[in-house]
């Protein structure tokens, strides 16, 4: 099987709105049919979630991941470019 890097963008597409204060990234709204759809693509593919927040925000990012049940092999946050074969983002393609 050839599997596929997949970059799934966080804010407004696997919970709604940009979070971008403690209490909105820890309380934000999943977004359920999307966060199933990363999770089935989990099973046979490579999975980075993605997210423009700051690293200093990964603590509360990688508790709202685990509290949504969001399977992933890899966190990126920041500025940083992530290098895919398929993205989804809800300013580029909808799941």
């Amino acid at each position: 099987m050839n599997k596929k890097l997949i970059a799934m963008d966080l804010d407004g597409t696997l919970c709604k709105g940009e979070n971008w204060t403690e209490e909105e990234m820890l309380f934000a709204e999943p977004i359920q049919k999307n966060i199933d759809k990363n999770n089935k693509l989990y099973l046979t593919n490579h999975i980075i979630i993605y997210t423009a927040r700051p690293d200093w925000y990964r603590a509360e990012t990688v508790y709202w991941l685990s509290k949504n049940k969001v399977r992933y092999h890899a966190l990126v946050m920041g500025d940083r470019k992530v290098g895919a074969d398929i993205y989804y983002d809800d300013k580029a393609k909808n799941l």
